[in-house]
């Protein structure tokens, strides 16, 4: 399927607002800004989403945009994007690096760690959009190579530069088994190229456990709401084994499991306190935390708290 999206046409005050929701709705949610005063914005992009992958051409004015990260997750968003710089420069940066992309640059952003792009001028970009389960399976720990100038003269990166350039020409004439195929080709090339880039550029694992922790803080309190949120289940959806976990946690004042109720506790005692909240049950907003049993509910936020739920409320209201 090909997703076409331009600004031509739209009301010169409309034409920013415009794009980010494009951007927001067809790649991942940005802030964005404009780098100019100019009252015009001009922008397109063309988008093929035959496959797991995403292959897009964008093509705009200079702008800023910053991915903020965990409050514009929804669970749902953890993709690699490949910048590729066809035209202009951009500055990148993540996991507190910075790269200078000039045209010919490759790039690999995540979307689960806050980075951002400032693109000064007309820019021209190529972008890859990979799914983390996928980057995952086929590199271990990708992310130690986000905000790296992947290198690209010579070797496997030149190989993955020829074959996205024969890419963009073919893609129209892909059907859905072709583009399945050639997307796990495009990841394999990718990886190969990544790992060319040279060891004493790659961070060291001492930083991979804070982003792990991350990972797993943030699916946590995304998911506080399933009642069969669990470490086998948080395993399952992060890719990493339940000891792993667990070993993370080593380092920390309490358990894994300890803290995931703490996290539920702490969102009840914010559900009750608020005003929005005054008409809903103590065992509605239980619930609502993936507590199964009232009882169970307040024997926890009894003892974290030094209160029942429902003297929490009344004091909170000022009935108490």
């Amino acid at each position: 399927m090909v997703h076409k999206v331009s600004t031509d046409g739209i009301p010169v005050d409309l034409q920013l607002e415009f794009w980010r929701e494009a951007i927001n709705d067809y790649f991942i949610r940005f802030d964005m800004k404009l780098n100019s005063e100019t009252p015009s914005f001009a922008a397109q992009f063309i988008q093929h989403t035959d496959g797991p992958i995403t292959f897009s051409e964008v093509v705009s004015d200079g702008h800023t945009v910053v991915r903020k990260v965990p409050g514009q997750m929804d669970g749902n968003d953890d993709y690699y994007l490949l910048l590729i710089q066809r035209h202009g420069t951009s500055q990148i940066e993540q996991a507190g690096r910075s790269v200078l992309m000039r045209p010919g640059d490759l790039v690999l952003c995540h979307s689960c760690s806050p980075y951002s792009m400032n693109m000064p001028l007309a820019f021209h970009h190529d972008v890859l959009m990979i799914p983390g389960n996928i980057m995952r399976h086929a590199l271990r720990t990708p992310e130690r190579y986000t905000a790296l100038a992947v290198p690209n003269q010579k070797g496997a990166g030149r190989l993955f530069m020829s074959f996205i350039d024969s890419l963009r020409t073919t893609l129209p004439e892909l059907d859905e088994r072709s583009a399945s195929s050639v997307a796990n080709a495009t990841v394999d090339l990718l990886c190969a190229a990544l790992l060319a880039t040279p060891m004493d550029e790659i961070p060291l694992n001492s930083s991979l456990q804070q982003y792990h922790l991350q990972r797993l803080r943030l699916y946590v309190q995304t998911h506080l709401a399933d009642p069969d949120l669990s470490v086998e289940r948080i395993a399952i959806a992060l890719q990493l084994s339940k000891r792993h976990l667990h070993a993370l946690f080593d380092s920390q004042p309490t358990t894994l499991n300890a803290w995931i109720w703490k996290e539920r506790v702490d969102a009840a005692r914010r559900a009750l306190a608020a005003p929005a909240n005054a008409h809903r049950s103590i065992t509605d907003i239980a619930h609502s935390l993936g507590f199964k049993s009232s009882a169970h509910f307040s024997r926890l936020f009894q003892s974290a708290v030094g209160m029942s739920p429902r003297d929490f409320r009344s004091m909170a209201s000022g009935e108490g």
